[in-house]
């Protein structure tokens, strides 16, 4: 079994999870490489998102520098990605820090701009 797949058994078996109300997921090797190269690419690029658990944000941006960087690098203007980034910062208890700099930031609050990037991405 590889070592997703026991993530991925551990996690169907967890309690406290939200359930899944729609869509499928992949549990075994065979069912990833079923799918088209394209389609799996595209699915990566616009569907999945990480929150690394050491934050890794740009020192040298702000906390919504930070969580909007993922929406700018795909195109969309600086403008356009301050709207949704706004919306992560309200929903994670964030408002007020946008400016400031990782720096400037507990640990806790790095944490949750990393959390705020992830969908943003």
């Amino acid at each position: 079994m590889a070592q997703w797949d026991r993530a991925l058994a551990f996690a169907e078996g967890s309690k406290g999870l939200a359930p899944q109300n729609a869509g499928a997921h992949i549990k075994t090797m065979s069912e990833q490489q079923s799918i088209a190269v394209s389609a799996l690419r595209e699915f990566r690029m616009y569907h999945v998102s990480m929150a690394l658990q050491s934050c890794g944000l740009a020192p040298s941006r702000t906390a919504l520098q930070n969580i909007i960087c993922g929406l700018t690098v795909r195109v969309r203007a600086k403008g356009e990605a301050k709207e949704p980034g706004m919306r992560r910062i309200e929903t994670l208890g964030v408002e007020g820090y946008e400016d400031k700099s990782p720096q400037e930031l507990s640990g806790s609050m790095c944490q949750r701009v990393g959390l705020a990037r992830a969908p943003c991405a």
